[in-house]
């Protein structure tokens, strides 16, 4: 309800969106507190549904990386090239490069864990079920894809660390998928629980969330501010 109320810009979208937060935080504690009660039909039905809204929620999930990349790239090169800005930890970067490092340096580090995570998977998930060894494998070439093109002059406005992101995320729902398997033979951990994977999801889920709510915020606060001046 609040999100179709916010859909149209108006006085009373900026009402629900601004205002009343006792009754929206009392709201949202009692649908949770309401989930208890709920039968176990109304959550089959919920599954079923989150089939179809899930491929949705992963693509936003990608913009959020995407945006998150390409600002967190612009802003730590601007630090190199602005001398008032260039101190690194405890260097005076005046060769104006740490920044850069740092960037290439998380790079490595990102793409180090996703040949380690397609090795182990690779291993340790048994590849004789064809969705295993299909689900790593189409990781890795559109990594290779994805890092190709944006060192490339086909993207001119590429950046590495956006690519790396994005490849280490792609990774991680390649691990989740087969880890959701429900056959032991596909899936060695099936008979194990791994709250672990759950709350990395919940926690990637959060933070994208948040962040482009953030964002989005800044944006409007920044139109706002602009028509007023």
């Amino acid at each position: 309800l609040l999100l179709l109320s916010n859909l149209h810009p108006s006085q009373c979208a900026a009402y629900t969106h601004r205002g009343y937060w006792f009754a929206k935080i009392v709201f949202v504690a009692f649908t949770a507190a309401s989930t208890i009660l709920m039968p176990n039909d109304v959550f089959a039905y919920y599954a079923w549904v989150a089939r179809f809204l899930a491929p949705g929620f992963l693509i936003y999930q990608l913009v959020f990386f995407i945006d998150f990349g390409y600002r967190a790239n612009t802003a730590l090169v601007s630090y190199d090239e602005d001398p008032t800005r260039r101190r690194f930890l405890c260097s005076d970067n005046e060769s104006g490069v740490w920044f850069k490092r740092a960037v290439l340096l998380t790079c490595v580090v990102l793409y180090a864990c996703c040949f380690a995570g397609w090795v182990l998977m690779y291993h340790y998930f048994d590849r004789d079920c064809a969705f295993n060894p299909l689900a790593v494998t189409i990781t890795m070439l559109f990594t290779f894809l994805n890092t190709g093109i944006s060192i490339s002059k086909i993207a001119p406005h590429g950046a590495l660390l956006t690519s790396a992101l994005v490849s280490t995320y792609c990774t991680w729902l390649a691990y989740s998928a087969m880890n959701a398997i429900p056959f032991t033979d596909c899936n060695p951990l099936a008979s194990e629980n791994t709250p672990s994977t759950v709350g990395i999801n919940i926690g990637i889920a959060t933070a994208s969330v948040a962040y482009i709510a953030f964002v989005s915020g800044n944006r409007e606060t920044r139109t706002a501010a602009t028509r007023g001046s």
